[in-house]
């Protein structure tokens, strides 16, 4: 199945500001959906690795640097990495061989003097009214969902969710929508929320059927939320 990226963009407006700077945080990243049931995801902070890593060239195989500490001995498959290497290098653990080598979902080049610094990030996901929630600040606020690839039949549900202390805890629902598998459509709408202290979470489900797993046909869902204070 062709690649798709499809987008379905919120923007939250939780207190008046001047910009001062964009600052994204990955919430869920390459999620595999295979829920036909609302889950909700959420990334905890990142987490400094051991030790250093290195590539051959350009490759999908990640390695520790020889006579260092052990970088692989608490992650595990879907795990995110950041290396610290310049914009663009976040990865996704699809295999974990060893506490000294994982391969990652693309081939990124570590093939650097000293190799390079890491850090790994982990989601939680679940169905309860509890999960995957996820604190804002003061400033304006844009949510992503972004479906790269897949085969869901009648493509993917959203719902988002808030929820403040004028709610008593409880959840409200402000959104839901459909990402459909055949658009690269970029759909956006905008919501007032005007409360700093919110709190937010993005259920996903597929609509009809998940057919296959297989190569491009396994889900890679993005949710990312970004920040301008």
């Amino acid at each position: 199945m062709r690649r798709l990226v499809v987008a379905a963009l919120l923007v939250l407006f939780s207190a008046p500001c001047f910009a001062q700077g964009r600052a994204d945080r990955s919430i869920v990243a390459k999620y595999d959906l295979d829920s036909a049931s609302y889950i909700y995801c959420v990334t905890a902070s990142p987490t400094r690795g051991p030790g250093r890593v290195e590539t051959s060239g350009s490759s999908a195989t990640v390695t520790a640097v020889a006579g260092l500490d052990d970088p692989f001995t608490s992650v595990v498959v879907g795990d995110e990495l950041n290396f610290g290497v310049g914009i663009g290098t976040v990865r996704t653990v699809i295999a974990r061989a060893s506490a000294t080598s994982i391969t990652v979902d693309s081939a990124v080049n570590l093939d650097v003097s000293g190799g390079a610094t890491f850090t790994y990030a982990r989601a939680t996901c679940g169905t309860a009214a509890t999960d995957g929630w996820f604190s804002v600040g003061a400033g304006q606020h844009t949510i992503t969902i972004v479906y790269r690839q897949g085969d869901l039949t009648g493509g993917v549900d959203f719902d988002i969710e808030t929820r403040t202390r004028s709610t008593i805890g409880l959840p409200v629902q402000i959104l839901t929508g459909n990402i459909a598998a055949t658009t690269t459509l970029v759909n956006g709408v905008t919501a007032d929320i005007g409360e700093t202290t919110s709190e937010f979470r993005v259920g996903l489900k597929y609509n009809t059927a998940d057919t296959s797993d297989a190569t491009t046909n396994l889900e890679q869902i993005d949710v990312i939320l970004s920040t301008e204070r």
